[in-house]
């Protein structure tokens, strides 16, 4: 069982502050045949480092318009769709890596610089219906770490 994801903006802060160094761990361990999924039907390692650059830029927009705007609502991605298209199959691991680091930087910046009162700004999640940027915080961080597990497994 795993523990359940804190919600205190600093431990929220901390889980996607932590996600890139845990990332860079794992991909300085996976072989050159990282591009061979660990099972049929499933992500390559770097389809999964590129679905976590895919993530934290849609979650991390996201987040910024909870922020500047006034209940957004926000559009569903299809996941699979963005994995495939992109070819991440075809990115060496580090590249990929880099890129998530980077995406996750920004967004951790973000997350520091607000209010306490900005945490309980809402938006609208399609399928999740409203949330505060809290939620949505604790919901990608749970996000990443569950991906960082599978890219463990890869």
């Amino acid at each position: 069982m795993t523990n359940p994801t804190p919600t205190t903006p600093d431990a929220l802060i901390a889980i996607l502050a932590s996600v890139p160094d845990r990332v860079d761990a794992l991909v300085a361990q996976t072989p050159a045949a990282g591009s061979a999924p660990a099972l049929p039907g499933e992500w390559t390692a770097s389809e999964v480092v590129g679905h976590l650059c895919d993530a934290a830029r849609m979650w991390g927009g996201r987040m910024r318009f909870i922020v500047f705007e006034d209940e957004p609502t926000f559009v569903i991605f299809d996941e699979n769709a963005y994995v495939t298209q992109s070819g991440y199959r075809y990115v060496p691991l580090a590249t990929l890596a880099a890129v998530y680091r980077l995406n996750c930087a920004a967004n951790v910046a973000l997350l520091r610089s607000l209010a306490p009162e900005q945490w309980e700004r809402v938006g609208v999640h399609p399928d999740r219906g409203r949330l505060t940027l809290r939620d949505m915080v604790a919901v990608e961080a749970e996000h990443e770490r569950q991906h960082a597990e599978q890219l463990a497994r890869a």
